[in-house]
């Protein structure tokens, strides 16, 4: 009797540890995805911002400083410096930097550092930010320049320069069809770092490959570097490193942390977030790789920002490791105690009850298999799902009603291996199943079936989370461009010809250019609460208003608008209607719906805000109708997915994102509601939204 009992707690603890162990693996498995997805989430985020910044300063070399420096008189003089001799050429130099200070100073308030003019043969002519520093051949030490003149194209990008690293824009300049050099903007991180700080709180760095810096960089300029505490490989610019002494002493310490254990990811010129903990509080760390105007990596951008979600991450991952060793030890221990109260029993029945009452106790479904692929044994939850008692059946046969053994069998391979082994799988009821086998005793097979099918839902809809958000910065940087360019174009054109230009023709290209301002300011409107919607920062406060007060106030904001277009607008809403919801938010859906149909609507036509009790008495229908361009059947489906919006243009040719009607479902959808279209194209159309009539 007391080898028996040995061998019951010994077969005990061995089952412990495969169960606990396999647990183990499940946990740190999805511990490790869950980990991985967030970081990866901030780096993709920071990839984002940096190219929206860079683009930024592209877009204002492109649309103000080219027209500028395009001018005839410019080119004019600028040309005559390729035939000149040096006394010409200085007199030359002076003349231009003269006509271009005004538009040298401009780009200084811009955060643009240089301004510089290259002669067809690569030799620098004149620095803006180094005026007597020139006559310096840059064919050896600027790819950029080399390549503009050599191709006649547009070159930029990160480039390595005689002082600092900087982000580059060269073209090619012409007079009568003749290439008489080059032009060049520069700005420097300190530029990108103004615009990434407009997206959030991180604290932005930068640093250059050393060995670009030994090589470029002019002796003098040398100490403008210092060694990065990250890696030995990399400078920062010293000068850039301009925080707070707070602020300095964190990064300071997570730098040195740093060291050494990111070396690989470094060396492999990848974009990835890593993590620590400093002083109790974890920071997240995001490097992207920076190429240069050759397309090789030669620098990071670096964001720091303090983040609780990793705590929380590591709490819930040790509260799980916790629950999991206290469970099944818990088990493992009231088994023992089954064991040592019936140690009387006969050495059959008490092996076979004690095996059955341990194995009971697991939720997942467990069976035992000879190697013969017959079921010995199987688990109360097993047996639960299958509806039947499948003992003495081909596993095969009563798990999946095949008619021989599985196509993914590793039973062979687990008897000569002697190992264990897990997988995954889908079954026909859209189950997905973590399979576990080990190999026991006179090699039968232990097998453990893990449902992961809630896990698997979780990660596919943060899958689908963030590829919505990416989705949305896209139309956002996408469309932000637009009114931009109208309103960048627009003044250009009135500054250089309000003086030859009339009162109408003026009073025109403004009433543009203030229209683009407002839809711009619109969408900027709603993109902030959406932005606050997402974070939870609304708060739902639903009270009982009258209806025609909200309707009222909305006429009211947008009636001059309306007549702006000679439409009408109008309110057929049945008197003493009272609704129960968030009075800001249903303020915000009638808004966003009626300055929709006022831009959808051509002039002299009509809009009629209605309000209605539905059948049931619990909910009010409001309508918001007009006599506009209308929607085809194709397009309505998506109008309220953004991970489906498409543009819209309407009676004036502007475009849309179709934010505001996002906006809209999802409030309505927060005051317990919902929303639909009806339409037909160029017949008008009706956006109606419901909203409760008593507190639910």
């Amino acid at each position: 009797m007391f080898h028996f009992r040995k061998r019951i707690i010994v077969s005990l603890i061995i089952l412990y540890i495969i169960v606990e162990g396999l647990a183990f693996l499940v946990i740190e498995r999805s511990h490790d995805r869950e980990m991985n997805q967030t970081l990866n989430k901030y780096t993709d985020e920071l990839e984002v911002k940096y190219k929206a910044a860079q683009s930024a300063y592209v877009l204002l070399t492109e649309n103000i400083i080219r027209p500028y420096i395009n001018k005839p008189e410019v080119m004019q003089l600028f040309s005559k410096a390729n035939h000149a001799d040096s006394l010409q050429k200085i007199e030359i130099r002076d003349s231009l930097y003269s006509i271009l200070l005004p538009v040298y100073k401009y780009l200084e308030a811009s955060n643009v550092e240089h301004f510089h003019f290259h002669l067809p043969n690569n030799e620098s002519f004149l620095r803006f930010h180094r005026p007597e520093k020139y006559g310096d051949d840059l064919s050896d030490i600027r790819y950029s320049v080399k390549m503009a003149n050599l191709t006649k194209q547009d070159y930029k990008g990160l480039e390595e320069g005689r002082t600092l690293m900087e982000f580059s824009y060269v073209f090619p300049l012409f007079y009568e069809n003749e290439h008489i050099g080059s032009g060049e903007t520069c700005f420097s991180f300190d530029a990108i770092k103004t615009q990434l700080k407009v997206h959030g709180n991180e604290v932005f760095d930068f640093m250059i490959k050393k060995d670009t810096v030994n090589t470029i960089v002019f002796e003098d300029e040398k100490s403008s570097y210092m060694q990065s505490l990250i890696s030995d490989d990399y400078f920062h610019e010293e000068k850039r490193l301009n925080y707070k002494d707070d602020t300095l002493n964190i990064i300071n310490q997570i730098n040195k942390s740093l060291k050494g254990k990111i070396e690989k990811k470094l060396a492999n010129n990848k974009n990835f977030t890593t993590y620590l903990k400093i002083n109790k509080d974890y920071y997240l760390i995001s490097f992207v790789s920076v190429n240069n105007i050759e397309g090789k990596h030669a620098a990071y951008v670096i964001s720091y920002q303090r983040d609780n979600k990793i705590a929380q991450h590591k709490t819930r991952h040790y509260h799980t490791h916790s629950s999991s060793f206290i469970g099944f030890f818990a088990i493992g221990l009231f088994v023992l105690l089954i064991v040592k109260k019936n140690e009387k029993i006969k050495e059959s029945e008490e092996g076979k009850k004690t095996k059955k009452e341990i194995l009971d106790t697991f939720k997942d479904g467990i069976y035992i298999s000879t190697p013969d692929y017959r079921i010995s044994y199987v688990n109360s939850a097993l047996q639960e799902k299958l509806g039947c008692d499948p003992i003495g059946e081909y596993c095969y046969k009563a798990l999946f009603n095949y008619e021989k053994k599985c196509s993914w069998c590793a039973y062979e391979k687990l008897k000569k291996e002697k190992n264990k082994n897990s997988y995954e799988l889908n079954t026909e009821n859209g189950k997905t199943l973590v399979v576990s086998n080990t190999l026991i005793e006179n090699n039968n097979k232990i097998t453990v079936f893990h449902d992961i099918t809630n896990r698997k839902k979780m990660e596919q809809a943060l899958t689908e989370s963030i590829q919505t958000k990416n989705k949305f910065f896209s139309i956002i940087a996408h469309d932000l461009k637009n009114p931009f360019n109208t309103l960048l174009g627009f003044s250009d054109l009135l500054l250089k010809n309000y003086k030859v230009y009339d009162e109408e023709k003026c009073g025109h290209i403004v009433k543009i250019i203030n229209d683009s301002t407002k839809n711009t300011y619109s969408l900027l409107e709603n993109l902030l609460t959406w932005s606050r919607s997402q974070s939870g920062k609304i708060k739902f406060s639903p009270e009982e208003i009258k209806i025609k007060t909200i309707i009222n106030e909305v006429i009211l904001l947008l009636q001059q608008s309306a007549k702006n277009k000679n439409i009408r607008l109008s309110d057929n809403s049945e008197a003493n209607l009272t609704v129960y919801s968030d009075k800001n938010m249903l303020n915000t859906i009638l808004r966003n719906l009626v300055s929709n149909a006022i831009k959808f609507t051509h002039q002299n036509g009509a809009i009629i805000i209605s309000a209605c009790e539905t059948k049931n008495q619990d909910f009010i229908e409001i309508t918001v109708a007009d006599t506009g361009v209308g929607i085809s059947k194709e397009k309505t489906a998506d109008l309220f997915r953004i991970e489906k919006s498409d543009a819209t243009y309407d009676t004036d040719n502007e475009r849309g994102t179709g934010l505001g009607l996002i906006l809209c479902k999802e409030f309505v959808e927060k005051n317990g509601g919902r929303i639909w279209v009806e339409s037909e194209l160029n017949k008008g159309s009706k956006f109606v939204f419901t909203t409760p009539t008593i507190m639910r």
